[in-house]
């Protein structure tokens, strides 16, 4: 994409960004949270502010302006302030997978924007972040596959266990908490046995 193609895709992003709030009067180069997690679409927001730190980092590659790095990390800061908020929200969209993607590329440029700016202990956290999102679309991929009678069973041990240990804060006497010690044992071994198949 050549440099005038840049600046018209960057204005096209911010006005992308713009229609995701009633609020007229965000402030689409100085990002926040605060302004941001109210979105119409916060997965959409995500998605341009990580696409607007992109063309900032090919802004940089052309010019070796750092400038272009600052402004994309402020981006990618917010658009990862956006993830943690969906995260910790009990929506929906918090369980689709489509935002893990886009949280995966959030994390690499923020990466990539770290080692630029010679900060390693924020590459490093960025780089965990990243590795938790792939590894949670992960084990949910997986988790579609386990047919649902062995979900069930393996509820209803872990449930069978809260019981067991409840009971064992209850007893006093040395042979009840002798049994739920063991009965807690046994429970927890077929657990880590039904994991392991």
């Amino acid at each position: 994409m050549k440099n005038g193609n840049r600046k018209n895709a960057l204005i096209f992003i911010d006005k992308a960004i713009q229609v995701n709030f009633i609020n007229d009067k965000i402030k689409i180069n100085e990002p926040s949270l605060v302004d941001f997690k109210d979105a119409i679409d916060p997965i959409g927001v995500i998605n341009s502010l990580s696409r607007k730190a992109e063309i900032l980092l090919q802004q940089y590659e052309d010019s070796k302006k750092n400038t272009y790095v600052v402004e994309a990390f402020k981006n990618l800061q917010t658009a990862d302030s956006l993830i943690d908020y969906i995260q910790d929200s009990n929506s929906e969209e918090s369980s689709k997978m489509y935002w893990r993607k886009e949280a995966s590329k959030v994390y690499h440029h923020a990466v990539y924007c770290s080692f630029i700016l010679d900060n390693p202990t924020l590459a490093f956290v960025y780089s965990e972040k990243n590795k938790a999102v792939l590894l949670t679309e992960n084990i949910i991929q997986n988790s579609i596959d386990i047919p649902s009678s062995v979900k069930n069973r393996k509820r209803f041990l872990n449930d069978k266990l809260l019981e067991y240990e409840k009971k064992l804060e209850e007893k006093k006497d040395s042979n009840s908490i002798k049994f739920y010690n063991k009965a807690i044992l046994n429970q927890r071994l077929e657990i880590k046995n039904m994991t392991i198949l």
